[in-house]
């Protein structure tokens, strides 16, 4: 009676141990505190399996920490958490049985379901790395499908929409790969990263409104995920090639979309520039006697930065044309130049 008192005495502790100071302990002594503690109640030895399963992972022991839990599901099949756990701890090879793990744990336990999907998540984009890592690409994009579905959080979803997007882009999937991206900003427009992808593509593409409206819609949303990489730089000079382009194209209304964005990124990009372009060209006009096509372009560059409705832009502008005027000796021309630029101001 004493004996048996003793070892009850013995096996309660090991499994305060195991259950309640875990964590407090080095894994391999917590995992012997388990091992220890085998209690004949079915919930309780489905807690010591699951603690045993992730000590054994932590010590890197997979194919045992699998058997735990499987182990733990086999004592309370209806748990939730072993079954995710279970999950959890699939290999790579094992996409399908773990995602069916998972619809299983969502079944058994819907009030658990944030926390379920994001472990889901997490889970199957690992396994997608580690295929894609191998030059597994379709089986990679194939891990990901249960990420995607309409039950899945839009965060979430937009997630795994960039990723399989990127690994379609990789393979030569390119329409697939857009209608993840675009399937990906639709599930949450506010996050920057699938518009990136997508401008990032165009650009290369050379179909640059697109991109650069993309880059545009990125730039703007760029704080609202933490840890986001923005390639400013590049950005921007994006818009300075193309905004310039335009303008020697003569396309000034596609070039003051050009450059509102442009002045988002740094004031002196979308105004250098502009202005050089219409000054350059006036003076050259001015120099070789052409009056009408000076004065046609001084129109075309007020209606130029009217259209971008900034005027800091004008009176930049007008201070330029005033220096002109003085260049080629106009002193009269100056004095009205600059008046409507100390106008504005003044304002």
């Amino acid at each position: 009676m004493v004996a048996a008192t003793a070892a009850s005495a013995q096996q309660d502790d090991s499994l305060i141990q195991c259950l309640g100071t875990a964590g407090l302990l080095d894994s391999a002594d917590a995992l012997e505190a388990c091992d220890r503690a085998m209690p004949d109640d079915a919930g309780q030895r489905t807690l010591v399996e699951m603690t045993r399963a992730t000590l054994l992972g932590t010590l890197g022991r997979f194919d045992e920490a699998r058997d735990a839990a499987a182990a733990a599901v086999a004592a309370t099949p209806q748990d939730a958490r072993a079954v995710a756990l279970q999950a959890r701890l699939t290999t790579p090879d094992q996409a399908d049985q773990a995602a069916a793990l998972y619809a299983r744990a969502l079944t058994l336990a819907p009030e658990a379901r944030v926390t379920l999907l994001a472990d889901r998540h997490r889970t199957l984009s690992a396994t997608a790395r580690s295929l894609a890592a191998e030059g597994r690409v379709a089986e990679a994009v194939a891990a990901l499908a249960p990420l995607t579905g309409p039950e899945v959080t839009p965060a979430l979803r937009n997630d795994a929409l960039l990723y399989r997007g990127q690994l379609r882009m990789e393979a030569g999937a390119r329409d697939g790969a857009l209608a993840d991206w675009q399937s990906a900003i639709e599930a949450a427009p506010d996050l920057p990263a699938p518009w990136l992808a997508r401008g990032l593509h165009a650009s290369r593409e050379g179909r640059m409104a697109e991109a650069l409206d993309d880059l545009h819609a990125a730039y703007v949303r760029q704080t609202n995920l933490p840890g986001f990489a923005m390639p400013t730089a590049l950005y921007a000079q994006l818009l300075r090639d193309e905004g310039a382009a335009r303008l020697r194209g003569n396309d000034l209304f596609g070039a003051a979309r050009i450059y509102r964005y442009a002045a988002q990124v740094s004031l002196e990009d979308g105004l250098e520039g502009a202005v050089r372009h219409f000054i350059d060209r006036a003076e050259t006009a001015a120099r070789a006697g052409d009056t009408a096509a000076a004065e046609q372009t001084i129109q075309s560059a007020r209606s130029f930065f009217a259209e971008l409705g900034d005027p800091l832009y004008t009176v930049e502008f007008d201070l330029n044309l005033a220096a002109l005027n003085g260049r080629l000796g106009l002193s009269r021309g100056t004095v009205e130049q600059l008046a409507p630029a100390v106008a504005l101001l003044e304002q």
